[in-house]
């Protein structure tokens, strides 16, 4: 990790938990929380604070508040559906600019926060689901660039950067948190694992005799119904989306450190269960909630990921009349209850005379369902599950009168990472594939991407402006939608006769795509050794060699674990030339002419095949990687 010249006023300044107060009425607790803690920063008042920054420069770098909710889809936002009250989210939109297309890179949380964090696909770190997953302490981030840039950085809520397994306490991995860029630290786990992980939060619960209610209010609805509506037992008072609102409000309203503050606000909300506390359970009538989208018929396309989550009772129940509208219902109210805390933060900022200068992003991991194709819950290319808010605001945009506040490019949940180090004035000097928003911030019409990437299960979808094609692990395509003349997506046209041309195209810009996508790897010619980027500790797939190559070449690959592995060759219209099934391979480098992957240039059927373009695609488990080679005779 790179030596920081305030290393040593970071450790006197170090962050720690305000003490626990007794219970407060819930008339008195959102007013009182903020202020009723104690810790190691400086307590100075707020208007004091405020009296201070007024008095300095006002070139001052400005500060950074990142705003991230869990499972929100894109339209649960006054602004973007118009069905929830989320009016602090609509002021930021308004003050900023609202992405209209942004596409989360993973719609799963692990993956999803793994490429926020690297600014990596699914196929750079071989994560493509839920899987038990550790970053390594070793991984270059945008927090440390921008920590790097000057500023203290802190996180309240969740990261899932690390497993939140059965008995697991967050409060013994902040060092690796700090590894990964974050100065203070507070984090929660989601509101399934609350039940199982401890944190200061859930330590809370315990010593107030709310946590074993807690797990057995969850594992009633788990173990017989996951889909029951109904409040959470905690009572807004200890309410998860409150607890970690109240703990950022606080952090922010006594900080008095010498370097401008990156905060990251991660609510565990509005994720399932579907459990709002009162008043906000109650606030919304599921009658005038807007209706699911109906899962249109099958036909004779591909299947992929999506029909497997379709078969799946949990997944895809069969709900009760007037069910779709409560849990809609339920999770407005969630929403809102966030949009109230962020609008408590906002307001400390203002009263600190901060808000002028502070920097502001909102952005979710990924949607949640929520009915839509009688399905709930994520992990799909469906917009209700891949489409996720992402609001910018700055000063700039804050002062531009003339801007236009709505951008409909194509843009990543990578970009955000870029964005930010941007900002802050910071730099990345590692490998990464976010791209940076502030040009687009300045001319919302112009394009930031071309299309946007997503990816689950070994399977990637594509959007752009016009459609959106989804290929199942296969590499078939399974999914295309007109995006302008089909918006809720009840028309699925692949496999058609009449789309093949549009099909090829798309898929080979995926396959152009993850060819360019590659995380560069340092090779020595002879031994062909290679350093993975970060030190993640993943599978790799390398460049073939000869490359151009007549009339044979070797394909060199890693392997972190025993699997099987298969490698399969296109050509540039994505048509299956070669499949090279070498069955179950041992862990360890494959990188000699010995041990590699050998393709004799022919076909499936025995065939010589042309000069060009080709790719190849390694598949071990959940690992996929595609590479580009030139044959030339």
């Amino acid at each position: 990790m790179p030596n920081h010249k305030s290393d040593q006023k970071r450790k006197n300044t170090e962050y720690r938990m305000p003490i626990k107060q007794d219970n407060i009425s819930r008339r008195t607790f959102i007013k009182e929380l903020g202020i009723a803690g104690a810790g190691t920063l400086s307590l100075l008042g707020s208007n004091a604070i405020a009296q201070n920054i007024q008095n300095a420069n006002a070139d001052t770098k400005p500060n950074i508040l990142l705003i991230m909710t869990d499972q929100q889809r894109w339209d649960a936002m006054s602004c973007s559906g118009n069905w929830v009250q989320t009016p602090n989210m609509d002021r930021i939109a308004n003050e900023g600019v609202r992405f209209t297309n942004c596409v989360t890179t993973s719609p799963v949380c692990i993956p999803a926060r793994l490429n926020l964090a690297t600014g990596l696909y699914s196929h750079n770190t071989g994560v493509w689901n839920n899987s038990t997953h550790t970053m390594s302490p070793d991984t270059p981030t945008w927090m440390q660039a921008v920590r790097d840039a000057g500023y203290r950085t802190s996180v309240f809520g969740k990261t899932h950067f690390t497993p939140h397994s059965n008995g697991v306490d967050l409060r013994t991995r902040e060092h690796l948190m700090h590894a990964y860029g974050l100065d203070d630290v507070n984090e929660i786990p989601g509101p399934r694992a609350s039940r199982r992980v401890l944190s200061h939060m859930t330590a809370i619960w315990k010593e107030k005799g709310l946590w074993e209610a807690y797990r057995a209010d969850l594992e009633e609805r788990l173990n017989n119904k996951p889909h029951t509506i109904g409040p959470t037992i905690l009572g807004l008072e200890y309410d998860a989306d409150v607890y970690v609102g109240q703990q950022a409000k606080q952090y922010i309203s006594n900080y008095s450190c010498e370097e401008p503050w990156c905060c990251w606000v991660s609510f565990g909300g509005p994720h399932e269960p579907w459990d709002a506390p009162e008043p906000y359970a109650s606030m919304y009538n599921p009658n005038t909630m807007p209706p699911a989208v109906s899962r249109p018929p099958r036909g004779g396309r591909e299947t992929g990921h999506l029909d497997n989550l379709m078969q799946q009772n949990r997944r895809s129940p069969n709900f009760e009349p007037g069910e779709i509208g409560r849990l809609r219902a339920d999770y407005a109210g969630n929403v809102t209850m966030i949009d109230d805390q962020i609008g408590e933060i906002l307001q400390i900022i203002q009263d600190r005379g901060e808000l002028d200068n502070t920097v502001i992003v909102v952005c979710s991991d990924h949607g949640e369902m929520n009915g839509d194709y009688g399905l709930l819950y994520k992990s799909n290319f469906l917009n209700g599950s891949v489409r996720i808010p992402c609001l910018v605001r700055t000063p700039d945009t804050l002062n531009n009168s003339s801007l236009d506040r709505v951008c409909d490019s194509p843009v990543e949940w990578i970009d955000i990472g870029p964005t930010l180090v941007e900002l802050a004035g910071g730099e990345i000097n590692y490998q990464q594939f976010g791209k940076s928003l502030c040009p687009v911030l300045q001319d919302t019409n112009a394009t930031h991407r071309d299309f946007a990437i997503s990816q689950i299960e070994g399977e990637t979808m594509l959007l752009n402006q016009e459609w959106k094609l989804a290929l199942n692990s296969r590499a078939k395509p399974y999914l295309l939608f007109d995006v302008n003349n089909d918006p809720e997506e009840t028309n699925n046209l692949a496999g058609r006769s009449e789309v093949k041309a549009l099909e090829t195209e798309l898929r080979l810009q995926i396959f152009k795509h993850r060819s360019q996508t590659q995380v560069k790897m340092d090779v020595e010619p002879k031994s062909k050794k290679f350093v993975t980027l970060g030190q993640l500790k993943r599978n790799q797939l390398l460049q073939n060699f000869p490359n151009p190559f007549n009339p044979e070449t070797w394909i060199p690959f890693q392997l972190a674990n025993e699997t099987d592995v298969t490698i399969r060759i296109h050509d540039t219209t994505g048509n299956l030339v070669k499949t090279l099934a070498l069955g179950t391979m041992q862990a360890g480098p494959y990188t000699s002419q010995a041990q590699a992957a050998h393709w004799d240039g022919r076909n499936d059927n025995g065939e010589r095949v042309s000069s060009g373009v080709y790719f190849y695609t390694i598949e071990a488990r959940n690992f996929s990687a595609t590479r580009k080679m030139l044959i030339r005779k």
